[in-house]
């Protein structure tokens, strides 16, 4: 009988039979084991794959401006503001008022000592109140901003100080109010002002920016805003600013600077640090929204040194400063739901020169109710000077140096809206 017990032929057939099946089974676990293999390198090589095509995508948008879309300014309007013998071009702060329903341009002389105020009708000069630097109603040194609440009511804030004084429409000061009790170089905010960071009353409060005065062995992120209270004559500071503005050295303070909006609308403040590529939208007490506003002009910020105890010569500061791109100003138009931020950036058609600072400027707008970018349109700085920008219900207004290089009598201001519009 085949394979009978105990039959030697038939047991070496079974252990034959026995043979090619374990070889078989090998044979299947090998090639399994195989097409595992080759599954898993497949996996991983596709895993691979669309990590590195990720990377890739990462780094095109880390290492090139947004891709904001071009917009066309288009100008709507000139007009002139006419200016008296000892008026100077520039005015370092501007208020836009619809005072008694006419449009009206609060501006200041600080060679006369006058505050301006022009109806934009026809630019011609409605009223001037003086102020006093010394004697029983002076203000103080200097004048770096002023809030026009009424005409005998108005703010001055002397920043050599840090004091705000309110003064009638004849000079006479009515009160004071110290809005640096700690005194300067204390490790304290201290008071600035300009057109781009305005000084303004909400209710009885006086809000206005502080500057960064950096203290060897205080480590201090500043409060980038001063609010006193008239009633309680008590002062607040309000918010944080970046932490990127002291972890790394920005070369000093032109680049740690403040600029901002207020909306009384929705009481909420548009914020821009020089630093910093987020616009930042407050109520003063807490941060509402960090908001991406990227300039297709440049894709990041590059501090001086990731040494935050550097010491730079002035020279190489202003290398820096000339050479590097930065945020600027930036305004609410609560007549077409825009933000403008403005963002300055290095001339790349020239190298840079010692003592030079050749720079181009753009304005990014965003839609004030969904946050979005609507794009971004480019302003000679030759034809413009951005310290002297107001928006009206006209449009966004620019003072044009060109056309006081043709007529040094009138302060011309040009207007313009957005011509083609993305929603």
């Amino acid at each position: 009988m085949v394979g009978a017990i105990g039959d030697p032929k038939g047991t070496n057939v079974n252990l034959g039979e026995q043979l090619v099946r374990n070889q078989i089974a090998m044979v299947k676990l090998s090639l399994s084991s195989r097409l595992t293999v080759a599954a898993n390198f497949l996996k991983m090589k596709n895993s691979l794959i669309i990590t590195f095509l990720a990377i890739v995508c990462l780094s095109c948008q880390e290492n090139t401006g947004s891709q904001n879309t071009e917009l066309n300014p288009l100008k709507v309007r000139e007009f002139n503001l006419e200016l008296d013998s000892v008026t100077g071009f520039v005015s370092p702060f501007l208020q836009y008022s619809l005072e008694n329903k006419t449009p009206s341009l609060y501006t200041i002389n600080t060679n006369s000592q006058h505050i301006y105020r022009y109806n934009l009708n026809n630019g011609k000069i409605l009223e001037r109140y003086p102020y006093f630097l010394e004697g029983p109603n002076g203000i103080g040194r200097r004048i770096d901003a002023f809030f026009v609440h009424s005409r005998d009511s108005i703010f001055v804030l002397d920043g050599w100080k840090g004091v705000i004084s309110i003064i009638d429409h004849n000079g006479n000061v009515l009160n004071k109010f110290n809005m640096a009790p700690k005194g300067v170089n204390k490790g304290f905010p201290f008071p600035t002002g300009s057109s781009k960071t305005p000084l303004t009353i909400v209710d009885d409060k006086i809000v206005v920016a502080s500057m960064i005065i950096k203290i060897p062995q205080i480590e201090n992120i500043e409060s980038p805003f001063i609010e006193y209270d008239m009633n309680t004559d008590s002062i607040e500071y309000r918010l944080q600013r970046p932490e990127i503005n002291n972890l790394v050295h920005w070369g000093g303070t032109a680049m740690n600077l403040i600029y901002y909006d207020y909306d009384p609308e929705h009481n909420l403040y548009y914020i821009s640090y020089s630093n910093y590529d987020k616009l930042i939208i407050s109520d003063l007490k807490d941060v509402k929204i960090e908001l991406p506003t990227p300039s297709r002009h440049f894709s990041e910020l590059t501090p001086y040194s990731k040494d935050p105890n550097a010491s730079p010569t002035k020279e190489e500061v202003f290398k820096y400063y000339a050479t590097s791109p930065r945020y600027y100003g930036v305004y609410h138009d609560p007549y077409r739901n825009y933000i403008y931020r403005l963002a300055e950036y290095p001339n790349q058609a020239t190298d840079y020169k010692p003592g030079v600072m050749d720079s181009k400027m753009s304005v990014i707008v965003i839609d004030k109710t969904s946050k979005k970018i609507v794009g971004e349109f480019d302003f000679n700085k030759e034809d413009y000077d951005f310290r002297m920008i107001f928006v009206s219900k006209e449009g966004l207004n620019l003072a044009s140096k060109t056309d006081f290089s043709e007529n040094e009598d009138v302060l011309s201001f040009h207007t313009f809206i957005i011509e083609n519009e993305v929603p």
